[in-house]
């Protein structure tokens, strides 16, 4: 949302923009926006959450009441911009920070959407509350276990219900006799557990380094978890949010035709290649109308202009050779030609009429073509670029082949570790002390001393 505010906001995918007066709006209003801009079925229900930032841990408040509604208004007071997020009740349940800690307490008759969000509701438990379990029973039916110390009382049993779907929990000995037993670490921290608690994070704080999540997960639930396995569980994360990689190359033919769509005139090329009987991507161009036009209007290759040594034969005003390097270059200023022909194909004056126009003391506006000014920059940027929607409003192509990622063949040898040197890039060369040579050490060095005045040096102070 963006307060008291009239400018423009460019929001991608399924995100949206409401422009609010904070005087005058209220929750109702903002409810009714939502409703507005996300239509939903009649078995869906919408919840409004915003992030708390005052909480020590990262955690979504809802947006309920006018109550709540000016308690985040105060909270972020200062910002000019709020971040709500809108949740139906089939994700509610599953991406809420404050529905998993309800989850970390576990109750007679308490019931999960599937088994697997039961296992994961388990593991958070056993992790919260520093403790393991044995499983003595674990199928898509029924799951049994008990604690791990076996004078340990702690027993549960789930099992389905009638709807062969929903897992409830039946039978359940809360107590524990036992000593807590993290000390660290904990077998019950999962890929899947880990992908569940830092989906939040991952939305709110963006990319999250890897050893930053480690970090974080120690702190908040002292367990110390293996790189690899919060690399795992991040990459999980992701898989969850926004779909697995290997679909998206399923969707290449409706994002083509979307984007053309929404910016015509635009080109948008896929490339592929039939690999064991499989049409595989292999790579894509696109040229959006936008930025071609924006080109053509007001855009030139640039080129610098380097230091060097020059010798100005003056002629007349407008004529005259620079002599450089051995060679005479013919420069005339009112045609802005020059013998290289550099000034005529970049556009500004090269090194020899840049010799000459300093010669005379002339102004170098009359000679940089109208394509370096700012009103060229500004036309440059003048076309607009349409945004795309949310997947779930592309259109929709029965596609005769299925686009599969591409092949990816590791080339033999070792990878290299040092990037390829240009030939025309000068090498840096170590010059000895003792000698003056170039290409190796005084350590090293079998040459007679030479003079510290003949190496050049004019100082014998060490810096410290």
């Amino acid at each position: 949302m963006v307060k008291n505010s009239n400018r423009r906001k460019y929001c991608f995918g399924s995100q949206k923009c409401i422009y609010m007066d904070t005087c005058s709006f209220d929750f109702n209003e903002l409810n009714e926006e939502v409703l507005k801009r996300y239509p939903s079925h009649s078995d869906q229900v919408f919840s409004i959450l915003f992030v708390d930032k005052y909480a020590q841990d990262q955690s979504f408040s809802e947006l309920n009441s006018d109550e709540s509604f000016k308690v985040m208004l105060d909270m972020y007071e200062q910002e000019k911009e709020i971040t709500i997020y809108v949740a139906t009740n089939k994700n509610l349940g599953t991406s809420n920070t404050q529905q998993r800690k309800k989850s970390s307490r576990m109750k007679i008759q308490t019931r999960f959407p599937n088994v697997i969000a039961f296992r994961i509701a388990m593991n958070h438990h056993a992790i919260t509350n520093e403790f393991s379990y044995h499983i003595e029973k674990s199928d898509f039916d029924r799951f049994t276990a008990r604690c791990e110390h076996e004078e340990c009382p702690w027993r549960i049993h789930a099992s389905l219900l009638e709807d062969k779907v929903t897992f409830e929990v039946r039978k359940l000995v809360e107590k524990h006799t036992c000593t807590r037993s993290n000390m660290g670490g904990n077998k019950h921290a999962t890929q899947a557990w880990i992908a569940s608690v830092v989906t939040d994070k991952l939305k709110s704080d963006g990319n999250v380094a890897v050893g930053e999540l480690r970090k974080w997960l120690m702190k908040k639930y002292n367990v110390n978890i293996p790189y690899h396995k919060v690399f795992r569980g991040k990459e999980q994360a992701y898989s969850e949010m926004y779909g697995k990689w290997e679909d998206s190359f399923l969707q290449m033919d409706e994002f083509k035709e979307e984007l053309q769509k929404r910016n015509p005139g635009s080109v948008v090329d896929i490339d592929s290649e039939i690999i064991n009987e499989k049409k595989c991507f292999k790579r894509f161009f696109i040229s959006l109308a936008a930025c071609s036009k924006g080109f053509l209007a007001g855009c030139r290759p640039y080129i610098s202009l380097d230091a060097c040594h020059l010798k100005v034969c003056r002629s007349n005003d407008n004529h005259a050779e620079v002599k450089y390097k051995g060679k005479r270059w013919e420069v005339i200023l009112d045609e802005r030609k020059c013998s290289c022909r550099v000034w005529q194909v970049k556009g500004l004056p090269c090194v020899h009429a840049a010799a000459f126009i300093a010669f005379i003391r002339e102004s170098w506006e009359k000679y940089v073509d109208p394509y370096f000014t700012i009103q060229k920059f500004k036309d440059a940027y003048a076309f607009e670029v349409a945004t795309m929607p949310g997947r779930d409003q592309w259109m929709h192509l029965e596609t005769v082949e299925m686009m599969h990622p591409p092949v990816f063949k590791r080339p033999a040898g070792r990878p290299r570790k040092n990037r390829i040197v240009p030939a025309d890039e000068s090498k840096k060369r170590r010059k000895c002390k003792k000698c003056g040579g170039l290409g190796h050490l005084q350590k090293t060095c079998k040459n007679p001393p030479v003079e510290s005045s003949n190496l050049g040096e004019t100082s014998t102070t060490k810096r410290f």
